[in-house]
């Protein structure tokens, strides 16, 4: 054969070869683009039930895992607006409420049967839920109450009344096993006054706050350090307001059931309590830059206090020249806001517009005392964009 003739024979394999490749890439492509098709109409996989009533005027929601191990966790949120919708807020796709479903955990909330400061009433509806669960479940192993803000003062309460019926509960006491308290103020009052506490805790009780928000907490620890049962004290090297990360509250949950089952005291004491920090990888930018900006997305919308979640993180802050003290811009569909990043609500006054980063990593959009999504029109899905200040409206 001549090379002309060996040379066009070559060829002509190669062609082939390539056309195959081809043909076998393209094949790859539909079957993957199928793939992908049939996963979207797939329903999700179910890991709970959810349950929702009403209970003496309060709104529930409890949450049962496939295989209930004999685990309860209920919570006890924070002041909320007297206007504000009634809402058992309870997120399964949570991280920390997600894993603990996972793990077998039923996990409730409750509304309370109002808003505003309410303390007292607010632990009848805690007791009341938790009476409930075990009416239809059954006695569980563990009992936890975990409280953040108003609802961390309510919970060190429940810590302290073990075995003491609350004023106007007609049933017997319902007891706690333990209470994680986040955020705790025990010496701020309320509408009665000043907190009942007796500063004697009867069961494992674990105080969590930010480092701004630490001496209340130390005292409270300090002033019970003959009691029964002494509770510990854990601390967030971090600015804000129950700004903790799913992964420090899990493991504060974890620490609260090894001592309640086992007897295995948590560390910390006060004043200066134990570091329960735990530092968080850098997260990688997934947002578009274009136009001066960067564009995520809305990832949560809060219902009640209408805070904004995205998928922002500290990249694309920097990416846009902006640091803690500088204003911004945030675009949401045909809605702009000045916004200033701070560390939390406190940064500016009652009705601005505030940023910061949460301890999960990502930028929060709120509105100090207000709703920040109802300003904006924005909610979960949408897109959302951060662009310098704008020249003169820097402090708007």
């Amino acid at each position: 054969m001549s090379l002309l003739a060996m040379s066009r024979v070559a060829g002509t394999c190669l062609l082939v070869v390539v056309l195959l490749l081809c043909s076998s890439c393209a094949v790859e492509r539909r079957s993957a683009a199928k793939l992908a098709a049939i996963e979207a109409e797939r329903p999700p996989v179910v890991r709970h039930t959810l349950e929702t009533g009403h209970l003496q005027g309060a709104d529930y929601a409890i949450a049962d895992p496939l295989n209930w191990r004999g685990k309860v966790l209920i919570l006890a949120h924070g002041w909320r607006p007297p206007d504000a919708p009634l809402v058992a807020e309870l997120n399964p796709t949570d991280p920390a409420v997600d894993r603990l479903l996972q793990e077998g955990w039923i996990v409730a909330a409750t509304s309370y049967r109002r808003n505003g400061l309410i303390i007292a009433d607010a632990l009848l509806d805690l007791r009341s839920l938790a009476r409930h669960i075990v009416t239809t479940r059954g006695q569980p192993e563990l009992l936890l109450l975990e409280g953040v803000s108003m609802g961390a003062s309510i919970g060190i309460l429940a810590a302290e009344s073990v075995g003491d019926s609350a004023p106007g509960d007609q049933e017997p006491p319902v007891v706690f096993s333990g209470v994680l308290a986040i955020g705790a103020d025990p010496e701020r009052p309320g509408l009665a006054g000043t907190l009942p506490l007796s500063h004697q805790p009867g069961v494992p009780l674990l105080l969590l706050s930010n480092r701004g928000e630490l001496e209340p907490a130390a005292r409270y620890v300090a002033a019970t350090a003959q009691a029964a049962v002494p509770p510990a004290l854990w601390r967030l090297e971090r600015d804000g307001h129950v700004n903790l990360s799913s992964r420090e509250r899990v493991t504060a949950l974890e620490a609260l059931e090894r001592w309640a089952l086992g007897g295995q005291r948590a560390p910390g004491t006060a004043p200066d309590g134990w570091d329960a920090t735990i530092s968080t990888a850098e997260l990688r930018s997934t947002a578009r830059p274009g136009k001066g900006g960067m564009t995520g997305k809305v990832a949560r919308v809060d219902r009640v206090y209408g805070n904004v979640d995205t998928d922002l993180v500290a990249r694309d802050l920097e990416a846009i020249e902006v640091q803690v003290g500088d204003w911004f811009q945030v675009l949401c569909g045909a809605n702009t806001q000045q916004v200033l990043l701070g560390h939390g609500f406190a940064d500016v006054a009652a009705g601005q517009f505030v940023a910061f980063l949460t301890a999960e990593g990502y930028l929060r959009i709120a509105r100090n005392l207000d709703n920040a999504a109802a300003t904006l029109r924005c909610h979960a899905g949408d897109s959302i964009m951060i662009l310098p200040a704008e020249p003169g409206k820097e402090s708007r």
